[in-house]
């Protein structure tokens, strides 16, 4: 099979290049990761000749409609991640329209966050998980040793400040660089995931109902890892959300005082992970959607060569 991969990735997001690492580790498949910027739509998809072609919504353009509406060959999905049900609607009569083959359209929202309405093509959910892939990179971070890392996708609030006085050192880390001015270190995710384990513990917060890859990458990379919802009322409904994803009773979506009481078991929570939101599961639940199931076998063999 040949995938040809998008380049949607972000400063928080490595998605596109860890399914094409996985794809690429299996016999008798190719992955190819395009930016478009580089090579025009029709020269790469007659260079790659794919049968499967993956891509965030946002980066759809007339020539790929035009391509795609007239191509009996290639399968295509749509990574719906932070659309609006509108977008999903538009997204669904333009398939249809077009006569696009589409099987399906994914979030990267597990299914009790997700808000979204599915509608004539399927809608699923394929979560985040951590880069295995990332730790296999030549990166020789600094040596340092700090009590917390407060990794938020916001500026800091007067909560937070509070909240980093429960400790002697710590560092507040962002991946969005629209705030990189206002924060001690910024770094995207193909980097930062090596500092992970500089921090006693981590904390990831969003301003939205958003399980992002950071958390991921951080419970595997790093040591004692907590959610904080920017808001109260939210919580309640992520704590249970990471409690069913991990299968666990501790709580890793909390308040301030019980990450300072640092309660949850880092080791069986990170075994959790280990055992079932890698990147390389995400990328078997995408083929298991399609109905490849030789290369779902495939990629069952490499979670256990791999994953440790």
């Amino acid at each position: 099979m040949k995938v040809l991969l998008q380049n949607y990735v972000t400063s928080s997001v490595t998605e596109p290049l860890y399914i094409s690492e996985c794809v690429n580790a299996l016999e008798g498949c190719e992955a190819t990761v395009w930016s478009p910027n580089d090579v025009s739509v029709y020269d790469i998809f007659d260079i790659v000749k794919p049968d499967l072609f993956i891509t965030h919504y946002s980066f759809i353009s007339e020539d790929l409609i035009k391509y795609l509406s007239g191509s009996k060959k290639t399968t295509a999905v749509f990574n719906v991640t932070m659309a609006q049900q509108e977008h999903l609607d538009k997204l669904d009569d333009m398939i249809f329209t077009n006569k696009i083959q589409c099987p399906f359209m994914f979030t990267n929202q597990p299914v009790l966050l997700n808000n979204l309405l599915e509608r004539k093509t399927k809608l699923i959910s394929i979560m985040h998980g951590a880069d295995i892939f990332l730790g296999r990179q030549r990166n020789d971070p600094p040596d340092y040793e700090i009590d917390l890392g407060f990794l938020s996708g916001y500026p800091a609030s007067d909560k937070m400040v509070e909240f980093a006085q429960n400790y002697n050192t710590y560092h507040h880390l962002t991946q969005n660089e629209q705030i990189r001015e206002g924060v001690d270190l910024y770094l995207p995710a193909v980097a930062m995931y090596s500092l992970f384990s500089k921090y006693k513990t981590t904390v990831v917060s969003m301003d939205n109902m958003y399980i992002p890859q950071s958390f991921f990458d951080a419970v595997l990379y790093g040591n004692s890892v907590y959610y904080h919802s920017k808001y109260d009322s939210q919580t309640e409904k992520m704590n249970s959300t990471l409690q069913s994803l991990f299968k666990t009773s501790d709580s890793l979506a909390c308040d301030f005082d019980k990450i300072v009481a640092n309660k949850c078991n880092a080791k069986l929570i990170r075994k959790s992970l280990l055992s079932r939101h890698t990147c390389i599961h995400r990328t078997k639940r995408l083929f298991s959607y399609l109905k490849c199931s030789e290369i779902e076998r495939e990629l069952s063999h490499l979670i256990k060569e791999t994953i440790k």
